[in-house]
């Protein structure tokens, strides 16, 4: 139980800066994603066989305003039963990235109405306050707990499998995940056990809290996606930068992927999207990583967007191309061998595309990038941190190199040549 004073949650920045120690007030922990028929292999691996307690049922409210000014605000409030306990606990919006989570947490027991006492985060304070006489019930979650503990020299993990639903008034949705909370180590050696675990089962990064996914449920409200703005500034180390910006491009990675199951067109533009700035991410800051860092992730990131080109460049010829040429076609002829010939190259395309999203289904699937995620950020985590080198510092040299470069290639090409200028 978290209670007392205490910051609020990190940003992204110090997500998995890999300094040890752990704030009570605190809750670092990474949220994987579990199909419900692999449950039982989590806790039959060998290295997961210490139990903590037993199998328990937890029941959750959470509250918030008709016009959910806490959500919106980055603040949640739940009521929880646990047997014949009951507990509120104030969560604050914190840093996110690749399923790894840091942020503020306080708990008190619930003895029948709100009590903010002792929440080290002033302006959650304030705004739970004013909202005080507004809070109604919004959603619920029911789920069954399982939990083991990993324990390996300083390192203390607990491993913990939640199974039921979440529910609004007039919607519910299945719940399956797994959890691994740090109680005592480092934020890498929750990315290390992950990636551990996903030698022999699939399981993916899942950013989402249950708070979020309960906020989405809630009467089909539409929310925008938050992704909590990397706090840096000019004077930050440029390697805690560096950090901030491949986590929250880590974020839109994982929701693009999350797109594509309902609009594949737009979910594969965004995933290429993403890649992209990340390989430019590594290129910028290459000069400050480790000998080889920036080849090894450029080349693996690069994989998998060409792997994506393919899909998207027929996309792109059906629904753009083809659609601008039966427009400036629609007022001839609709049935000349022209029309005739269009018919054909649509419908041999529109297969090829078929086929290519077909293929492309598994690659698509955030199971099958969920790895390489957690690869990505275990290997920024481990970049040696460099305090002494400023984020202005760098780019001011950045960019007098990449001016150098630009006009050493503009003198170098043909006045006349468009294609040489656009490559």
């Amino acid at each position: 139980m978290k209670s007392g004073h205490g910051g609020a949650g990190q940003g992204p920045g110090n997500l998995g800066s890999g300094k040890p120690g752990r704030d009570a007030n605190r809750e670092i922990e990474l949220k994987l994603g579990l199909p419900p028929a692999v449950k039982e292999a989590v806790f039959a691996h060998q290295r997961l066989q210490t139990r903590v307690g037993g199998a328990e049922l937890l029941d959750s409210i959470y509250y918030d305003t008709a016009a959910l000014d806490l959500y919106r605000q980055g603040v949640s409030l739940r009521m929880r039963t646990r047997g014949a306990s009951r507990v509120q606990t104030v969560k604050c919006a914190g840093a996110v990235a690749a399923g790894l989570s840091d942020r503020g947490e306080w708990e008190r027991p619930w003895d029948g109405r709100f009590d903010f006492f002792g929440i080290g985060d002033p302006r959650a304070v304030n705004l739970l306050e004013r909202c005080r006489d507004h809070l109604v019930p919004v959603f619920s979650t029911c789920f069954r707990r399982e939990e083991r503990l990993f324990q390996e020299g300083g390192v203390a993990i607990r491993v913990t499998v939640d199974e039921g639903v979440i529910r609004t008034s007039d919607a519910e949705e299945p719940l399956c995940e797994l959890e691994l909370e740090l109680d005592a180590g480092r934020p890498i050696d929750l990315l290390r056990l992950a990636l551990m675990l996903t030698e022999t089962l699939p399981l993916w990064p899942e950013d989402r809290s249950k708070a979020e996914r309960g906020y989405r449920l809630y009467s089909g409200i539409q929310l925008p996606e938050q992704i909590v703005p990397a706090p840096f500034t000019p004077a930050s180390s440029a390697i805690d930068a560096f950090r901030a910006l491949v986590a929250g491009e880590v974020l839109r990675w994982q929701r693009s992927l999350r797109l594509a199951a309902a609009d594949p067109v737009e979910g594969v533009h965004q995933t290429r999207t993403s890649l992209r700035r990340l390989r430019a991410l590594v290129r910028l800051f290459e000069p400050l990583l480790p000998t080889g860092f920036g080849q090894i992730w450029r080349l693996r990131l690069g994989d998998v967007a060409r792997e994506l080109g393919d899909l998207r460049e027929l996309d792109v010829c059906c629904d753009e191309v083809l659609a601008e040429v039966r427009g400036k076609k629609s007022s001839g002829n609709e049935d000349g061998p022209l029309a005739g010939a269009l018919r054909v190259v649509r419908e041999h395309l529109e297969a090829e595309r078929s086929a290519a999203r077909e293929l492309m289904a598994s690659r698509l699937a955030l199971a099958s990038q969920g790895r390489l995620m957690l690869e990505l950020m275990a290997a920024v985590t481990d970049v040696p941190d460099a305090p002494e080198i400023l984020l202005v510092d760098m780019a001011d040299v950045r960019m007098d190199w990449l001016r150098k470069r630009l006009h050493k290639r503009a003198e170098a090409l043909p006045a006349a040549d468009a294609e040489a200028w656009h490559a």
